[in-house]
């Protein structure tokens, strides 16, 4: 996990994209990529991130307080019983 946004977008871009090397894990999967190139461009990530969450939207109120280690309902600490795994390697 990081907080970073160039190293986000980095996770992001590298989880993405498609990176079979036996196409029978998932052949329709697998034909369907064939001959396909991401060209999109996002510009570069050098500059001062442009907005940030503030905690003026309820939706991400939670998850401020989860940043926090606290529970989003109760406020109470949050323990965790076991080490977390980013999201992005359980794919």
């Amino acid at each position: 996990y990081t907080q970073d946004p160039k190293l986000k977008m980095r996770w992001i871009s590298y989880v993405t994209k498609a990176s079979f090397t036996d196409k029978s894990w998932d052949r329709p999967l697998a034909d369907a990529l064939k001959g396909f190139h991401n060209g999109c461009f996002a510009g570069f990530w050098n500059g001062d991130p442009k907005w940030k969450l503030t905690g003026t939207d309820k939706k991400f109120n939670a998850l401020l307080k989860v940043m926090k280690g606290l529970h989003p309902v109760s406020g109470k600490p949050v323990v965790w019983k076991k080490p977390t795994i980013p999201w992005v390697l359980l794919l």
